[in-house]
């Protein structure tokens, strides 16, 4: 786990391209995670996308006093997301009388 903070503190200081160690180390556990969740792959395909997309663009963000582990960062993010999604699908259902 230290290894994703020192990761993450050379990806902040401008080496971009280290994020895809990140990604090659969670992109399958974030994947299982958001399919638990809604139980439809495309969807979790997408929310995890959509996720590592959110934590590269906020990675300057990340703050390792606040998050002791770059994971649970990320896990949250993907929760977030998934959240966001269940309330977007009830807002649409929901019609007006």
């Amino acid at each position: 786990m230290q290894d994703d903070i020192i990761l993450v503190e050379r990806i902040q200081k401008g080496e971009k391209e280290l994020f895809s160690v990140l990604y090659e180390k969670y992109c399958h556990k974030i994947l299982q995670f958001l399919f638990y969740k809604c139980y439809d792959m495309e969807e979790a395909e997408d929310l995890a996308a959509e996720a590592f997309l959110k934590a590269f663009d906020a990675i300057g963000s990340f703050r390792p006093q606040k998050w002791k582990w770059f994971s649970s960062w990320l896990y949250t993010i993907a929760g977030n997301l998934f959240l966001d999604s269940v309330k977007k699908k009830k807002e649409q259902t929901i019609s007006p009388e």
